[in-house]
């Protein structure tokens, strides 16, 4: 087995129904700067594409950041700029979520 290379921290999640559609553009605008941290090798977030169907596609929108290790993710998460983000913008409209974490 090779050593993993990598990090990938991945969150799929829903916006509360309430959430307006400028509130849901705001929110990922703020998500999106998440990738200007210092350990964040590559980050992506977005809306699916695919059309909701709550049984097979559970989750509207994902983020996910690749890291050199998992002290890079460790340090991602205890950065002010990721603690505001999720703290202040992302948590009080995240309706649910799943977070899922590997090493490649």
């Amino acid at each position: 087995m090779k050593d993993a290379a990598m990090h990938r921290h991945i969150v799929l999640f829903n916006l509360k129904d309430e959430t307006s559609p400028e509130q849901r553009e705001q929110v990922m605008a703020e998500i999106a700067k998440l990738g200007s941290l210092p350990t964040v090798k590559h980050f992506v977030s977005g809306k699916n594409i695919l059309p909701a169907n709550p049984e097979k596609i559970p989750y509207e929108y994902m983020m996910m950041g690749d890291f050199a290790d998992n002290d890079g993710r460790q340090g991602y998460e205890k950065h002010d700029t990721h603690t505001h983000i999720i703290k202040q913008v992302w948590l009080p409209v995240a309706k649910n979520y799943a977070v899922f974490d590997i090493n490649f």
